[in-house]
């Protein structure tokens, strides 16, 4: 229903995550689609990863969580742990809700990393995209 993704996420299905016959299945459905899936890393048991290597999809997982408390200073640190990690691994991957408290510091945070050198992408651009 969106006609423009290029892959998808797990919100939350820890249950469907640890699966790998389920997994199995979806991550043949996103290869014939050519779709990356980007793990949300709900559960230390996720079999995504392994199963995105056999099938052959391209991979991704979350690096920080940014909004499990809906407070404009956690979310901050959030962001910036996120920035950290990007500048020492050349990229990061952050998720969180699109509730107004995480809206609004993400609209305050984007024109002062941006100015730092910091980009932003659609994950589909990263390279780290594994395969």
């Amino acid at each position: 229903s969106v006609p423009f993704a290029r892959g998808i996420n797990n919100h939350m299905g820890s249950t469907a995550t640890e699966n790998p016959r389920l997994m199995r299945i979806v991550m043949e459905y996103l290869k014939e689609r050519d779709f990356f899936f980007l793990d949300s890393v709900v559960t230390s048991k996720s079999v995504c990863k392994v199963t995105a290597r056999k099938i052959g999809v391209k991979f991704a997982q979350r690096d920080v969580f940014i909004d499990n408390e809906s407070d404009h200073s956690y979310i901050r640190s959030q962001i910036m742990k996120l920035a950290e990690k990007a500048k020492n691994n050349g990229s990061a991957i952050g998720i969180g809700h699109d509730r107004s408290d995480t809206i609004a510091v993400i609209r305050e945070m984007i024109p002062k990393l941006e100015a730092e050198g910091y980009e932003f992408v659609f994950v589909s651009e990263l390279e780290s995209l594994e395969n």
